[in-house]
């Protein structure tokens, strides 16, 4: 058989057919060349677990990232990505833990492991500055290893984390973690002190501690804890003894003693402490033999002051009209030279001058007669305050407050009852108050009347001056004595 040689169209056909199959290949290789290799790349699933390297427990609450995709790690570590790319890494993202970078090849369970960050903590007394060898730190949910007494190593270092402080001796502190590598906690020590008989050795039963911004009172065994250290002089008083002023601001020892003090004090009445030949008399008496104290009339039983008292209804009611000591703070000076303990005695519900001038002055506060709606008079001739009545109680309170700022020692209430001596035709049952009075709202009255003036005076003693004669404690030198109706 004879061979027909290609027809010339067959022969172009061809050409062209292999001119365009290279061609496209060179530019499959240069697409190839230029698009990114990852996305030539299968996207295939992918899971795995997240451990603590130190521990190996799984970690919950881990952000994952594969591209552009992000999850979060269950309670037991677990993650999946359902098309994940082999070319990428996997992100591993923990607070507290150094971030972590892994590879999703070979397709498969992938086992991740985070390394945890750790911070450092120091423990120091918040006044000396030394390291505190006993205290023990918790830092939930990091753990803690001590590396030497009073520092520790802590991770891993969570910003939600607590580092809570204590030691002995030491109150408890509790600090927000916020991410810092090192941590300094600073202590402050536990100030517990007592009040002690400086004869006997033995604690003072509720003694009463004041000072600049508060104020304290001694448990029944002699024990107080202040909340922080006092920057000035501590005022320390309890009955039976002399009051102390002391410093407390530096060293460890709170142990406060106070000296037993028995009373044994000479009476000075409104009248007789602005005579001088009386006065003179007492102080000569005083310098030979046991005496100790002088009881001097501030508000006598007419209702007189003896200074004048800046007290406003003082004023109103006349009271302030004849005082007999010129100068109080003189006076008390002088007699602290002496030694002499001062009490500054306030005759209360017994008060002629705001009885019958408190209407004028806007305090109609007296006892009634309900035969006559009058006065209700005693056998002495004069008239009574009505001991319910919560303005009454003001202005005496008022007037004890300005006797310990002026430096007395002690405020002694009396009369603080109700009237139990009528004039001649009059009854004890005739009186009339503001309220009816049961024997019960009698106690009452008096009971509330002596817990306001005991707290308002020992405030006033937070207040006083820095000198020798700044604290003062308030008492009663007699019983109450409550009147029986009828």
């Amino acid at each position: 058989m004879q061979a027909h040689p290609a027809s010339p169209d067959a022969s172009g056909r061809a050409r062209r057919t292999a001119i365009g199959l290279s061609a496209a290949a060179v530019l499959g290789l240069i697409l190839l060349s230029i698009a990114p290799w990852p996305l030539l790349l299968p996207k295939v699933r992918v899971s795995g677990t997240v451990r603590e390297g130190t521990s190996e427990q799984p970690l919950g609450g881990v952000r994952v990232i594969s591209g552009p995709s992000a999850t979060m790690t269950d309670a037991d570590g677990r993650f999946a990505f359902e098309r994940a790319s082999l070319a990428e890494p996997l992100v591993v993202e923990a607070d507290g833990y150094a971030p972590g970078r892994v590879m999703a090849w070979p397709p498969g369970d992938v086992r991740i492991t985070l390394a945890p960050r750790s911070f450092s903590v120091s423990v120091r007394d918040a006044e000396t500055g030394e390291l505190v060898a006993g205290a023990g730190v918790s830092a939930d949910p990091a753990r803690v290893q001590p590396l030497e007494p009073g520092r520790f190593q802590a991770g891993p270092a969570r910003r939600d984390g607590v580092i809570r402080v204590r030691a002995a001796g030491y109150r408890e502190l509790a600090v927000p973690y916020r991410g810092e590598a090192d941590v300094e906690v600073k202590l402050a020590p536990r100030l517990i002190g007592s009040v002690i008989d400086s004869t006997t050795g033995k604690t003072i039963p509720s003694a009463f501690l004041s000072f600049e911004g508060g104020s304290v009172e001694a448990a029944r065994d002699g024990l107080f804890e202040l909340n922080a250290r006092p920057s000035g002089v501590v005022r320390v008083l309890a009955p039976g003894y002399r009051r102390a002023d002391v410093d407390l601001s530096a060293g460890r020892s709170l142990a406060i003693r106070l000296e037993p003090l028995v009373v044994k004090a000479l009476y000075l009445t409104y009248y007789g402490i602005g005579d001088r030949g009386l006065r003179s008399n007492a102080l000569e008496l005083a310098d030979k033999t046991e005496v100790n104290a002088l009881v001097i009339d501030i508000k006598g039983d007419r209702g007189f002051l003896a200074y004048r008292s800046s007290v406003p209804l003082a004023d109103r009611i006349g009271a302030n009209s004849d005082p007999t000591i010129p100068n109080v703070q003189e006076l008390l000076a002088s007699l602290k030279q002496r030694g002499l303990y001062t009490i500054a005695r306030i005759v209360v519900f017994k008060d002629d001058k705001l009885a019958r001038n408190g209407a004028r002055a806007g305090l109609d506060a007296a006892i009634k007669d309900a035969r006559t709606g009058e006065l209700w008079i005693d056998g002495e001739g004069l008239a009574w305050t009505d001991p319910t009545r919560q303005e009454v109680w003001d202005y005496n309170i008022a007037l004890a407050r300005e006797a310990a700022e002026n430096g007395f020692d002690e405020v002694q209430f009396d009369y603080v009852r109700f009237p139990t001596d009528p004039s001649r035709g009059a009854t004890v049952g005739s009186a009339v108050y503001s309220k009816f009075l049961s024997d019960a709202s009698r106690v009452e009255a008096i009971t509330t009347f002596l817990r306001r003036a005991r707290a308002e005076v020992r405030s006033s003693s937070r207040r006083l001056p820095r000198s020798p004669i700044t604290s003062a404690r308030w008492s009663i030198r007699r019983p109450i004595e409550l009147a029986c109706r009828g």
